[in-house]
């Protein structure tokens, strides 16, 4: 997500990181990926990171891990839910449900499809009560 580059680019900054604009566009590049986007957008940092030394790049690891954790756990499930009218819980189920039954496909139609759901019943029951 975009504030997740902010925020990748300020951690960077403050543990004096070399290159933190480069590193956090990469970064938010590579996070549109699913899964293994997130993995993939640590590493330049961390190596980079690790070139200064161990501390630094374990340091870096561990923030960009719980910034990974929290946009991607709570921030982006809230900020779904409110735009389609769902509780955020139901949007990590619906994922969740998703993925299991058709892999990465059921995980991008999951949200939309219980929306066109939900639209559907509030629109039949609008109509009949």
């Amino acid at each position: 997500m975009l504030h997740n580059r902010y925020i990748n680019f300020f951690i960077l900054i403050f543990l004096k990181v070399d290159f933190p604009i480069w590193l956090s566009l990469i970064n938010a590049i590579l996070n549109i990926i699913p899964y293994f986007g997130p993995i993939f957008g640590a590493i330049p940092p961390i190596f980079i990171a690790l070139l200064h030394s161990t501390e630094k790049a374990l340091w870096t690891a561990v923030l960009l891990f719980i910034i990974q954790q929290v946009e991607g756990d709570i921030i982006s499930p809230k900020i779904i839910g409110d735009s389609v009218s769902i509780h955020p819980i139901m949007i990590i189920l619906l994922l969740l449900i998703g993925q299991k039954a058709a892999g990465f496909a059921g995980m991008v139609l999951a949200v939309p499809f219980a929306v066109i759901v939900k639209v559907i019943y509030e629109d039949i029951n609008y109509h009949l009560f």
